[in-house]
């Protein structure tokens, strides 16, 4: 009995974030919070405070505007409201403020909060633009250097509180979308600052590759590059690569999605889950908020794996970046003589003292040119099944057919 009596009554699903104050009264309403009296009581309370805000934007005592601003500023006043009641723990006592308070006091303070929130805004955008990516991507551009600056130097409290300013061209890879004025804008920031700060663990050579990998011209394109440069760190650190390079094979590109098939949409998102830890440790990443962020990401990039692995999403996951330089990434291999015995035996010994996949790839394409020499090193430098695997993969198939004789 004691449980039903302190839950709340009304449902935090039903209430509207763009419009908080309208779709609570609506709620109490129908939960009994607030009687017919009460809520008129509110309409009068607010219909005075359009009044006052409204000379207060003429600046004449007796005067009147459009329609169209009129209604513009009575949406302002709802979403001043409308943030001094999200500062309560539960719509029920955000109800209990409505009944008890002044809409006119409620106003007040919900102007005093954005008040704070537009000047924490403003602190974050200088990190946020310290911590720039460098890529050519233009709707990043424009929203990093261009957009949130017009939102501060446009951003009307008294008058247009609810309005977004700017459009928000580049995309989040997590984000409210359903908030306005400041709340946007400070969501917003934070956001793009978490991923400016995982993305600055990185080169720009090796985004600017992975994300032409992911489209050539992508720099013209609406894509999120925290969500790419992620991905393929988790995509590394599950197939053992070094995550900091976020350079992956065809082979280890197949492994991955072989891994994933077959599996549920939780079971995905526990493997990711895995990876990231082990992507953390590697970059040594500080946890001041980025590895919550991370965190929320993962639901999202699990849901991409299944569809895909599902045949429902015809877009790769996982890609691999575009080789830097034209460089061509594949172990070019033929059939010849070997190579002489000292050079042979060196090369072994490299492989042996080396425990980084990476650079026992780079010496093996930069030194074997025949397969009878590939086949002798591979159980020569007691290569593992992981390293025989990547390298398998960086082989075209005909050449893997051909080891396999």
């Amino acid at each position: 009995m004691a449980d039903l009596i302190n839950r709340n009554s009304i449902d935090p699903s039903v209430l509207r974030a763009e419009d908080y104050f309208n779709s609570l009264v609506e709620a109490a309403k129908k939960s009994g919070i607030l009687n017919e009296a009460q809520i008129r009581r509110l309409q009068i309370g607010t219909m005075e405070l359009l009044s006052q805000t409204v000379k207060r934007f003429t600046g004449l005592e007796n005067s009147s505007v459009r329609v169209e601003k009129a209604e513009d500023i009575l949406k302002s006043i709802f979403f001043t409201v409308s943030v001094s009641l999200k500062k309560y723990d539960s719509p029920d006592a955000a109800a209990a403020a409505l009944k008890e308070m002044e809409i006119k006091d409620i106003y007040n303070d919900g102007y005093n909060i954005i008040i704070k929130k537009l000047k924490s805004a403003k602190r974050l955008y200088s990190p946020v633009l310290q911590s720039a990516i460098n890529t050519p991507n233009e709707a990043y551009n424009s929203t990093v250097k261009e957009g949130l600056p017009a939102f501060f130097n446009n951003y009307d409290v008294n008058f247009g509180a609810h309005e977004n300013i700017i459009s928000y061209d580049y995309p989040l890879c997590v984000f409210e979308k359903n908030l306005r004025g400041i709340e946007k804008a400070e969501s917003y920031l934070r956001a793009l600052y978490y991923e400016n700060r995982f993305c600055s663990y990185f080169s720009d050579e090796d985004i600017n590759a992975l994300m032409q990998g992911y489209e050539e011209g992508y720099e013209f394109i609406l894509v999120n590059i925290f969500e790419q440069v992620l991905i393929s760190a988790l995509g590394c650190a599950g197939v053992g690569r070094s995550v900091e390079g976020l350079l992956m094979s065809d082979g280890d590109i197949k492994r991955l999605n072989a891994e994933f098939g077959n599996r549920t949409e939780n079971e995905i998102h526990a493997m990711l889950s895995g990876a990231k830890q082990k992507m953390l440790d590697e970059l040594g990443l500080e946890s001041d908020g980025i590895e919550a962020y991370i965190d929320s990401a993962l639901g999202g990039i699990a849901h991409r794996i299944y569809l895909y692995e599902n045949g429902t999403l015809p877009v790769p996951v996982f890609v691999k970046p575009v080789s830097k330089d034209g460089e061509d990434e594949t172990i070019k291999v033929d059939f010849g003589d070997k190579m002489d015995d000292e050079s042979y035996k060196r090369i072994v010994e490299y492989l042996m003292a080396s425990n980084d996949i990476n650079e026992k790839l780079s010496i093996i394409k930069g030194t074997v040119n025949y397969l009878g020499d590939l086949y002798d090193i591979f159980v020569d430098a007691e290569l593992s099944g992981e390293d025989i695997r990547a390298v398998l993969g960086v082989l075209n198939i005909y050449e893997v057919a051909a080891l396999r004789k």
